[in-house]
């Protein structure tokens, strides 16, 4: 637990007697807070990027598949046109 730093640890804001009595809205008159450990966030714009990646190297992988075979068709229509 650590001091409020809205009210400074008063739990009170005198600036606002006419809301709720001056109650600090963040501590709620206690003077501290409970730290709280933060949500880890999804990174999406990681997981995109991943995704992408991924993609990338599915199509290179096939652009290359495709790429040997016409190179491999070429060499034979080649071979065959020598004899």
């Amino acid at each position: 637990m650590v001091r409020c730093d809205r009210c400074g640890g008063r739990g009170h804001i005198p600036v606002y007697n006419h809301v709720q009595g001056g109650v600090c809205f963040q501590c709620w008159g206690s003077g501290v807070m409970t730290l709280r450990q933060p949500i880890p966030q999804p990174n999406i714009q990681q997981d995109i990027f991943d995704m992408k990646s991924r993609q990338d190297l599915e199509l290179e992988a096939k652009y290359d598949a495709v790429r040997k075979t016409i190179l491999a068709g070429l060499k034979r229509k080649k071979e065959m046109g020598k004899k």
